[in-house]
């Protein structure tokens, strides 16, 4: 009987922590059963507490009778799932003013946060994988979303890589970009490495390398010359330094905005081509570029008013290339 007694504060916060991620991403179908399944151990937990019964068939049968309720009808976990999430859908467009009077309406250039993009494109491809997309086509002048939804007929559940695709032709037709959910947003960690298996990098013209450095001061001679790289934490840039001049520098930032351009439109795979990952300059006969093979850091809000996104760099390594022809005549 105390087992039961010692279930129900744990079940108490199992109930508040699902409560809490459907209020943030609303219902699915696994949600749902285990709001129910909660909701069920909570009971039996209060009737063996009470009734001091130690017939355990009550497990077995409540949980037969859960099953056979919840799996069909407008209470059942594939509709309540489907109404939760074109509701959540219906929530963003309209605070973005994007549905109006039940009729989505375009959005304005740049209008709509990245954060709202990248929910609005998790629903979509949530609906199309799961449920179709027939749950918003009133929304669309008739017949105008089978035009754009092209990869399913009638607008059915399709396989995931079909639905991202069903997600992004709708999400044009709404005029945003299909952000996927696994894009790093602001504040949020991004981590890509250089993909082993990838093309390889072109380095004609570069007469040394120096392979996985760490990104700190470091030193070295080059045939009896000395060169230092100096890597700057605030504005995310690699100096290349001989005989005490600054020689050329290697600027990271682009490097990063074309690794999280790269996330938008592909699987969740930290692996990156070496070409992405690769910067590089030259001044006055020296040539330096660097050839990042891991790196990771956040994406930070910035604190300009254009609220363009800075970014914080925690990890970094990086293959250089570099000559200096500079001294020949």
């Amino acid at each position: 009987r105390w087992f039961y007694f010692g279930l129900i504060p744990a079940n108490v916060m199992l109930l508040l922590a699902i409560w809490k991620r459907i209020q943030q991403y609303a219902i699915t179908e696994p949600r749902y059963f285990l709001v129910i399944l909660s909701l069920w151990l909570a009971g039996i937990s209060l009737f063996y507490v009470i009734t001091r019964s130690r017939n355990i068939k009550v497990i077995p049968a409540t949980l037969a009778v859960l099953a056979i309720v919840t799996s069909a009808g407008p209470w059942g976990a594939y509709a309540v799932s489907r109404r939760s999430q074109t509701a959540r859908l219906e929530g963003l467009l309209a605070s973005n003013g994007m549905l109006v009077d039940g009729r989505v309406r375009p959005a304005e250039p740049d209008a709509v946060p990245f954060e709202d993009q990248r929910e609005i494109g998790a629903v979509l491809s949530y609906l199309a994988e799961h449920h179709g997309t027939t749950s918003i086509e009133s929304w669309f002048p008739e017949g105008r979303l089978a035009e754009v939804d092209t990869v399913a007929a009638a607008g059915e559940p399709t396989e995931r890589w079909q639905a991202e695709e069903r997600a992004a032709l709708i999400s044009e037709e709404l005029g945003i970009d299909y952000v996927r959910s696994w894009t790093p947003g602001q504040g949020e960690y991004f981590n890509f490495f250089t993909a082993q298996d990838g093309p390889p990098l072109r380095i004609s013209g570069y007469d040394y390398v120096l392979r996985n450095r760490s990104v700190v001061a470091d030193s070295v001679m080059a045939e009896g010359s000395p060169y230092t790289f100096s890597y700057d934490e605030e504005d995310l840039v690699i100096t290349m330094t001989g005989d005490g001049q600054e020689l050329v520098s290697v600027p990271l930032i682009p490097v990063i905005e074309r690794g999280l351009e790269y996330a938008r439109s592909n699987p969740p795979d930290t692996q990156l081509p070496a070409q992405l990952l690769t910067a590089e300059d030259e001044a006055d006969g020296v040539r330096f570029a660097v050839s990042i093979t891991a790196i990771g850091g956040f994406v930070n809000p910035s604190e300009e008013p254009a609220g363009e996104a800075s970014y914080r760099v925690t990890m970094l390594t990086a293959d250089f290339y570099f000559s200096d022809t500079s001294g020949e005549p």
